[in-house]
């Protein structure tokens, strides 16, 4: 289905002269990137929508900007991508419940800084199926630690705002954090 409507949607550009033939690859590419992610976006605002709103829009804006720079793990296909995506939130949600409840917040200033320092020295993470030149290197390095600054910074403030927004941002981050092990882990596997 995703493909269908990329490739319509493609056509249509197309034959209306937007897009030129010789680009009909890469826009179907394009379309299916932009409609995965935004069906990964509006379940994720449906889920949370069900206990608190603000739920998915923290983890939407502390999961998006820094995987899209940053990288980490990817999975194979859109369908993948759309489950695991909506499974680390459902877990995000989880475990924040726990900490809550169980009033684990004195740890999480070192695993704010364990994770934050992780992406920090090692972001953008090496990808044999998306290798990025050093010029792409430099300038993902230098969004992606503006965006970590800038999540700090939020994450201060709302720790003495909210706590349970504190908690929610910190394992999302932390969750970028295990992604981008785990895509460095992809990386170092293929060499074998």
């Amino acid at each position: 289905m995703l493909f269908k409507t990329s490739n319509y949607l493609t056509n249509y550009f197309i034959e209306n002269h937007i897009v030129s033939p010789q680009k009909k690859e890469i826009f179907i590419y394009g379309f299916q990137l932009i409609l995965s992610t935004l069906s990964s976006m509006f379940t994720i605002l449906l889920i949370s929508a069900v206990f608190n709103i603000s739920y998915g829009i923290i983890f939407l804006l502390f999961f998006m900007p820094i995987r899209f720079c940053a990288g980490g793990f990817h999975a194979s296909t859109y369908h993948k991508c759309f489950v695991y995506t909506n499974g680390v939130f459902i877990t995000m949600l989880i475990f924040s419940k726990i900490v809550y409840m169980y009033n684990l917040l004195p740890y999480y200033f070192l695993l704010i800084i364990a994770s934050i320092l992780h992406l920090w020295i090692n972001t953008p993470c090496k990808n044999n199926k998306n290798p990025l030149s050093d010029i792409y290197i430099r300038k993902n390095k230098i969004l992606s630690r503006k965006i970590l600054v800038l999540y700090f910074v939020i994450i201060l403030l709302t720790y003495y705002l909210e706590r349970y927004l504190f908690i929610l941002e910190i394992n999302t981050i932390f969750l970028v954090s295990i992604l981008f092990i785990c895509g460095d882990f992809e990386y170092i596997k293929s060499w074998n």
